[in-house]
């Protein structure tokens, strides 16, 4: 009776065994980097109808990560026109593209200051190795003051 049971034992132990193996590969390691925050950008004035290009950084991006962009701005009269923050992708962080940016678009909300929040995908940044905010579009009337341009990029777990 005892030997029925160790050898149901012994197969139970093999079987795990090679379940294990068999799931190891997907068990291995992610990658892991450090949560990053940047700043794009600061303090700009955007005058009336001005596409400002920004002087800003080259922020290295992770495959299967995207990133949270949080513009801060405010208009100097009256309006709910559009602002339109222009980000470029680089695949070096020497050639930048300028026919397809990735446009983040928020509303004014006259001279309250409007805190956005995107996201952009993994999926749009997918083969990218850096982004960079590339110009500010405003299509107001009136002068636009943007305080900063955020971004962050987490690793999978916290």
């Amino acid at each position: 009776m005892k030997f029925k049971s160790f050898k149901k034992l012994a197969a139970g132990l093999v079987l795990c065994a090679f379940a294990f193996a068999w799931f190891l590969p997907v068990l291995e390691a992610q990658p892991q980097f450090p949560p990053r925050t940047v700043n794009f950008a600061t303090n700009l004035v955007i005058t009336n109808g001005q596409t400002l290009t920004v002087p800003s950084n080259a922020v290295p991006v992770w495959p299967g990560r995207g990133m949270a962009i949080l513009p801060y701005f405010a208009a100097t009269n009256t309006t709910t026109d559009p602002m339109i923050f222009r980000f470029t992708a680089s695949v070096d962080g020497v050639n930048w593209t300028t026919v397809t940016p990735i446009n983040i678009t928020n509303t004014l909300a006259s001279t309250t200051a409007v805190r956005g929040y995107h996201q952009i995908t993994p999926f749009m940044l997918d083969h990218a190795r850096f982004l960079r905010l590339w110009q500010v579009v405003n299509a107001h009337t009136s002068s636009i003051f943007v305080t900063n341009v955020v971004g962050a990029v987490y690793p999978v777990s916290q």
